[in-house]
């Protein structure tokens, strides 16, 4: 990854997640970060996703585990859900330099992004009575 879109992918993760003081010094497998509201979860694709993850990372979230979220639709099924822009925008922004970038998504479930170095989960909204 050439070193203009990694200080971008710095920028644009920073705009959603709390940089971690001090990185990780983790041993896991799969690190993630989930940003100050439990809103948005981001783990890593390649190892150049996961050196970017580790500095948003604190060690309290070493230890859950990432959420298996594999679903989409067969194209016939009508989708209803909603998702804060306030999110959703600088999640997008992250994927902007991505070549390819899929978008899962089932009624009422988490959205999830993901290209080669990323994959990020974002909780649908509620809307509160």
């Amino acid at each position: 990854m050439e070193f203009k879109k990694e200080l971008f992918l710095l920028k644009a993760i920073s705009e959603i997640f709390e940089p971690s003081e001090e990185p990780t010094k983790s041993k896991e497998k799969q690190l993630m970060a989930i940003d100050p509201c439990n809103v948005v979860l981001i783990t890593h694709k390649s190892e150049i996703g996961k050196r970017i993850v580790r500095r948003f990372v604190d060690d309290s979230n070493t230890t859950k585990k990432v959420p298996n979220l594999n679903y989409n639709t067969n194209g016939d099924e009508y989708i209803e859900s909603k998702y804060s822009m306030d999110y959703l925008i600088p999640i997008l922004k992250i994927f902007s330099k991505s070549e390819s970038v899929t978008m899962s998504m089932k009624q009422d479930y988490p959205l999830t992004i993901e290209d080669e170095d990323f994959k990020i989960i974002l909780a649908p909204r509620v809307e509160s009575e």
